[in-house]
């Protein structure tokens, strides 16, 4: 609904910025039914991607060693304000709470309202597992999910020399010592939903302010919002696919079983399987796609303003990217190898977009 109410005030705002500019009745209903008709081109082509048939089908995650299940606390899930007349997310992040005069479209799915009867009620864990199927979905650009291979994961094992432990082990130890910085980088990235559209949000809104500051055409603009977007699309699909394919258990439910049996992750912990981290492969993706259309060089970042995040500074897409996976180290919910390997695979996939687009372009 937020997303809705957005997006019919934009068109409201464009209507009466060309009305002004002198465009005639006439010459804007042939637009409108020009986007009408590529909406619906969209919406058909959609119809054969694969997910229809992904809603409802039920899902029971594989049980053995290593293998992820759904362990987050039930508050992570629930508000953590919650009274009878309204429900604030704030997660632990002071810049989720809504302040008078700073209030947005994205921040409005932040606040509920209940029935005036409703009673404060227990939290509730209900995310279950998030889109076990999405792998299965079809590719915008890669011929199948798995076109770009990553590194295997971590075996299983509680040793101390193995690969997984040392990776358990340094989440815990960055926690531990985890500086004011560090925490900041962590909620700036967080991205949760209602804020700024997930991660993929964040990224299309940081390809926005850049077209903004370039003053780039509408059809430069265009070009690199589109592949961002299905650079991260398919960034999304390959993650998911291989993080269903490994299973592999978040830091969360390592640390509390092998090394420290009260730990809890600075940032709630998603409902999905760790390997490889999302936020790494689509912000790698995305950065090499905006790297590869725009040019690099340095760029600031306001995409949190309205939640309260300062503007951050980067000196080049790339770096911003790094700094996206890194984020999850310093929440508490991403092995260093789940960055990493998330990493290869966004740049793989990116890779892989701009050399189709440079080939249609020819």
């Amino acid at each position: 609904p937020t997303t809705t109410a957005a997006l019919r005030r934009l068109a409201d705002s464009l209507v009466r910025d060309r009305q002004s500019a002198g465009v005639s009745d006439a010459q804007r209903a042939r637009s409108d039914e020009t986007g009408r008709a590529i909406g619906l081109a969209v919406v058909a082509w959609s119809r054969s991607d694969g997910f229809d048939a992904t809603r409802g089908k039920p899902y029971v995650p594989p049980k053995g060693p290593g293998l992820w299940f759904n362990d987050s606390p039930a508050t992570t899930y629930s508000t953590q304000s919650a009274s009878g007349a309204s429900e604030t997310v704030t997660f632990d992040n002071p810049a989720n709470q809504l302040r008078a005069g700073s209030s947005s479209d994205r921040a409005l799915i932040l606040s509920r309202p209940k029935n005036a009867g409703a009673r404060t009620l227990p939290a509730a864990n209900m995310a279950g597992a998030t889109e076990p199927y999405w792998g299965t979905l079809r590719p915008f650009v890669l011929d199948r999910w798995n076109d770009c291979a990553i590194p295997r994961v971590n075996s299983w094992s509680t040793a101390k020399e193995s690969p997984l432990y040392r990776d358990a082990l340094e989440v815990h130890r960055v926690k531990e010592n985890l500086t004011a910085d560090q925490r900041t980088i962590a909620l700036f990235w967080a991205d949760n939903a209602g804020e700024s559209g997930t991660p993929a949000g964040h990224w299309l809104s940081i390809a926005s302010q850049i077209g903004s500051e370039r003053h780039l055409s509408a059809k430069d603009a265009a070009r690199a919002l589109m592949l961002t977007a299905a650079a991260q699309a398919d960034a999304f699909i390959a993650a998911w696919g291989y993080k269903y394919q490994y299973n592999l258990l978040r830091p969360r439910t390592y640390i509390r079983r092998v090394i420290d049996p009260g730990w809890e992750p600075t940032i709630p912990t998603p409902p999905f399987p760790e390997y490889p981290a999302g936020h790494s492969t689509q912000s790698a993706a995305a950065a090499t796609v905006l790297t590869s259309v725009l040019g690099d060089g340095p760029f600031t970042d306001s995409t949190g303003i309205s939640i309260g995040h300062a503007v951050r500074r980067f000196d080049s897409f790339h770096a911003a990217a790094l700094e996206a996976g890194e984020s999850r180290i310093y929440g508490g919910i991403h092995f260093p190898s789940g960055n990493s390997g998330g990493r290869t695979l966004g740049e793989c996939i990116g890779d892989k977009v701009v050399a189709r687009w440079r080939a249609a372009s020819k």
